[in-house]
């Protein structure tokens, strides 16, 4: 979060975030920091204004929520973003659709899960549970 907090300035877009205390996770870390990247690229990309970061626990996982206020997507695009060569109807021109395929096959491989949700703001969110390590 604090190396997309220059992007964020750059771009004009609030970027906050709240991490819940005492959170550990068995994720490689190299994992994560690409995971983190892949989303608060995209929602930098897309947001209008926006972008939040909440880190909770979520019964035995960690839960990850990138937010944006972006266009967002139609709820019967949620699920397709997530396969490889797939981009929503709003996308911006670029990108090559891979980059949410990845997240989620990421995640999965350690026993975690990632899915797409409307955001608080409007726009688009993506949540990524990982097995905590507590």
């Amino acid at each position: 979060v604090e190396m997309a907090s220059a992007l964020a300035d750059d771009a004009d877009i609030e970027l906050t975030s709240q991490v819940a205390a005492d959170l550990a996770t068995m994720a490689p870390s190299g994992l994560m920091a690409r995971v983190l990247d892949e989303l608060l690229g995209n929602a930098l990309m897309y947001a209008r204004a926006r972008v939040s970061v909440d880190v909770r626990r979520a019964g035995d996982d960690v839960e990850i929520v990138i937010a944006d206020d972006g266009p967002g997507l139609p709820d019967e695009e949620m699920d397709a973003v997530f396969e490889r060569f797939r981009r929503g109807s709003t996308a911006v021109p670029g990108g090559s659709g891979l980059g949410l395929a990845l997240v989620r096959e990421s995640v999965a491989g350690i026993g975690g899960s990632a899915f797409a949700q409307r955001s608080t703001f409007g726009g688009f969110a993506v949540v990524v549970r990982v097995p905590s390590a507590l």
